[in-house]
């Protein structure tokens, strides 16, 4: 299936939504006017205030190298994320600018360093299993262009194991590897399972194109029949 034919929302648009929480949870500091721990208090103001200015920085920073992705410039894009993943590399926009630093190298066809783009985004926790699900799907495709295609498959079935909107996909796309590998036993099970999930269309067509006469599952029904 195409992954573009799956309206995601954006993980950017995602995060600065998160951010924006962050800064109107931040945007007032306690002061401390009790004698003694005034100067405590404003230390923590500043402390505060540094904070936020900081993220207002890295979403600024990011802001710029993501414009450059959108209008196809892929190595200023590139050099921006990777610059934001090194410059606030403890902000959220510092973390996802790994990501997008793949993506970037990606459309480059370098896909090495996509792959270790994605990685150390993964290894700096994305935070929900949505992120996580994207950044391996992406690391799966980059491995399978790159023809590591045993990791590629390996790496789909863990981005199928989390719930999110490309499960299916990477279910379908382990199967497809599995199927070119000969396991014509894991490609089937991997069928039966999205059939029983439920599945109508040209999807449920293919499927069960798939497995062998009365191989289907027994209670497979289309989706929108499910309750």
């Amino acid at each position: 299936m195409d992954r573009k034919a799956l309206r995601r929302p954006d993980e950017f648009v995602t995060t600065v939504g998160r951010i924006g929480a962050w800064l109107r949870e931040h945007q007032q500091v306690a002061i401390v006017t009790a004698g003694g721990i005034l100067a405590v208090g404003l230390v923590l103001g500043f402390l505060g205030w540094n904070a936020t200015r900081h993220q207002a920085q890295s979403a600024a920073r990011f802001h710029e190298a993501y414009t450059a992705y959108r209008n196809e410039r892929w190595e200023d894009a590139g050099r921006g994320f990777a610059e934001v993943a090194e410059t606030y590399a403890g902000s959220p926009f510092g973390r996802l600018a790994r990501l997008y630093r793949g993506h970037a190298l990606a459309r480059q066809g370098d896909e090495s360093g996509a792959e270790t783009a994605y990685r150390s985004y993964l290894a700096a926790d994305p935070g929900t299993d949505y992120l996580r699900q994207i950044a391996l799907v992406d690391l799966a495709h980059a491995q399978e262009r790159a023809g590591d295609v045993s990791s590629a498959r390996t790496t789909y079935a863990e981005a199928a194991g989390l719930a999110g909107p490309f499960r299916r996909s990477a279910r379908l796309a382990e199967a497809r590897l599995a199927l070119a590998a000969g396991d014509t036993e894991a490609a089937r099970a991997a069928y039966r399972d999205e059939l029983q999930r439920g599945a109508d269309g040209p999807l449920r067509a293919f499927l069960e194109s798939q497995l062998p006469a009365g191989a289907q599952p027994a209670g497979a029904q289309p989706a929108d029949a499910r309750s």
